[in-house]
């Protein structure tokens, strides 16, 4: 007879119990038998695990035998030195083309490089093409060694001794412990304005601030000399020149005055000989004519004598000759006072 409902559900879902039980004993049994290995054959598989993680270390610790040159675009996102240094140690040179021992400096971070047992990554940035990192590492003067680990970064000053490779080896090896440890400063930092008196920046920067400020302050100086004694400067040239004029204008006016007093005085002279030529001629004709009336047969006697009467009436005139030689004399006597009066300005001008 058919059982009934109930009991066919029981034996069906005993039946898929024990089916699903068996299927899950047999899977379980396939991964014991894959995992259960011989000896033989476990030792090839250590051996390839320690070939392959030797060789990932090693991927890992071997530094570039190269120098890494860095620019502003590049600096934080392969060194990572202020958001975690999870890329390496770095070993940066600070230092530029305009900077004291650069190519010296260049060199040495070549040589340090070319060591394949080193971990530590030797890279280096030129201040003067990448101003965004000088103004972010403004406080470290180059050319400087920025070392870069433990969340932090020690600098140390390169130096320029024949030694200089052992020294920075040296102190990326474990010498940077005797130095204190420095925040890195972030991305775009600048420098800090500078208080009243102070530098608005540090380093080399500030030194060449202070020379800038020196020189303006001088310059001022100069300028504010030049200002004040321009006017003076002038006023005295002025002075000299006005002078020299005004006695060169006086010279030339008594110059004119002794030669007015000159020439009246040759004049004088010119009519005085004239005036006694005249009177000394009338004079014989008188006389002449007197002897003519009083004698007739010496009147040829009288005529002969008319010359002679004009002779000595021209000498008898010397009176206005002589008031002209007077007249010369006085002129050339009032020259000789101005010449002298002339040389003794000019030594007083000398002396001046």
């Amino acid at each position: 007879p058919p059982r009934p409902l109930s009991t066919r559900r029981s034996h069906r879902r005993s039946a898929e119990a024990s089916s699903s039980y068996t299927s899950a004993r047999a899977s379980m049994e396939r991964s014991a038998a894959v995992t259960r290995c011989r000896p033989g054959q476990l030792l090839p598989l250590l051996m390839v695990a320690l070939l392959a993680a030797s060789l990932l270390s090693g991927a890992a610790g071997q530094a570039p035998t190269e120098v890494i040159e860095l620019t502003d675009a590049t600096f934080e996102h392969d060194t990572q030195a202020a958001t975690g240094q999870t890329t390496g140690v770095w070993c940066v040179l600070l230092s530029g083309r305009s900077t004291d021992g650069h190519r010296d400096a260049v060199r040495l971070w070549e040589a340090l490089a070319e060591d394949e047992q080193s971990e530590i990554i030797y890279a280096s940035i030129d201040l003067d093409a990448n101003k965004k990192t000088k103004a972010r590492f403004h406080a470290v003067q180059p050319p400087a060694a920025i070392l870069l680990r433990d969340q932090g970064m020690y600098v140390y000053d390169v130096p320029n001794d024949e030694d200089s490779k052992d020294i920075i080896f040296g102190f990326v090896t474990g010498g940077y412990t005797m130095l204190p440890r420095q925040t890195v400063p972030p991305p775009g930092s600048k420098p800090k304005k500078a208080e009243e008196g102070s530098c608005s920046v540090d380093g080399a920067d500030c030194k060449k601030e202070k020379d800038d400020e020196a020189w303006r302050d001088r310059f001022y100086q100069v300028l504010t000399l030049v200002v004040l004694a321009v006017p003076l400067v002038g006023a005295i040239i002025f002075t000299i020149l006005y002078k020299r004029w005004e006695a060169a204008a006086k010279k030339q006016r008594r110059e004119a005055r002794l030669a007015q007093k000159a020439f009246e005085a040759a004049a004088a002279k010119e009519a005085a000989k004239d005036g006694g030529k005249a009177e000394g001629k009338a004079e014989g004709k008188a006389e002449g004519k007197a002897e003519a009336e009083a004698d007739p047969e010496g009147s040829k006697d009288g005529d002969a004598a008319a010359p002679a009467a004009e002779k000595t009436g021209d000498a008898k005139t010397p009176g206005d000759g002589g008031k002209a030689e007077a007249a010369a004399k006085d002129v050339q006597a009032e020259q000789e006072a101005l010449g002298r009066s002339t040389s003794a300005k000019k030594k007083r001008m000398g002396k001046a």
